[in-house]
């Protein structure tokens, strides 16, 4: 019973994270394995049958196509944008407006508003 104790004492709770971190490990293996699969034989079901020039793909190839659509479709989402986020609200205004005539100068008035609007334009409809 003291052994046990003293274990206890020293170890804490580590075993039980250890366990905890292996199995979210391993069912988030497990999820990303089956989601690749599921690419897999979606692909090689239709692709083939609708598209002439399609062939079927492997396992690898589907990971490499989710990859290659994440890249693609969830650009400019996530960490940088909050970073970027965060970085403007701890701006105070003269910086924001020094930023801003930055961008301006290196960019001019490229930016478009709606239907084709610049955006002085914009703001005054």
């Amino acid at each position: 019973m003291k052994v046990e104790k003293a274990m206890k004492t020293f170890f804490g709770d580590r075993p039980r994270r250890v366990a905890k971190i292996f199995l979210a490990a391993t069912v988030w293996i497990a999820v990303v394995a089956a989601v690749i699969a599921i690419v897999m034989l979606l692909w090689n079901w239709l692709m083939p049958n609708l598209f002439v020039g399609a062939r079927p793909i492997d396992y690898w190839q589907a990971a490499g196509l989710i990859l290659l659509c994440k890249i693609l479709f969830s650009g400019g989402h996530g960490r940088w944008r909050r970073h970027r986020h965060r970085h403007w609200e701890h701006m105070s205004m003269e910086e924001r407006e020094e930023l801003k005539r930055r961008f301006k100068g290196r960019w001019g008035e490229r930016r478009r508003g709606p239907c084709g609007a610049t955006p002085g334009e914009a703001d005054q409809t």
